[in-house]
């Protein structure tokens, strides 16, 4: 048995944002904090830009362990954007997609006081 949308609890995704004057970037992640699991499937992904172009809405209907939520975020901008003249790669939904991990790095610590001692005693 399907349920109606009016009964399927509505939650506001986790969300960076920053805007300058020439580019809006933004990071979403459809849980309700970013140190929880994301929802991992997604559908009726919903990208739009305002007709005044001052609001983004973004919305996303998900399934997590049989139940429904719907992820709504509504961004009030500081100016306007033109999403006509953004880049192809930036638009809904390839900006979604997870990064790759990032490589691990042994991280070398500067040598200190101590570790020169240390060494002239050896």
């Amino acid at each position: 048995m399907k349920k109606p949308l009016e009964e399927i609890p509505v939650l506001r995704p986790a969300f960076r944002w920053a805007q300058s004057l020439k580019a809006v970037l933004l990071e979403v992640k459809f849980s309700t904090r970013f140190d929880s699991p994301a929802c991992l499937d997604l559908s009726n992904e919903r990208f739009e830009v305002s007709e005044d172009m001052k609001q983004l809405h973004i919305e996303a209907l998900c399934k997590n362990d049989k139940k429904l939520l719907i992820y709504r975020l509504i961004i009030d901008l500081y100016d306007v954007v033109m999403p006509e003249v953004m880049p192809e790669e930036s638009m809904w939904p390839t900006w979604v997609k997870p990064l790759p991990p990032a490589p691990k790095v042994e991280k070398k610590r500067a040598p200190t006081a101590y570790d020169k001692v240390k060494e002239e005693r050896a």
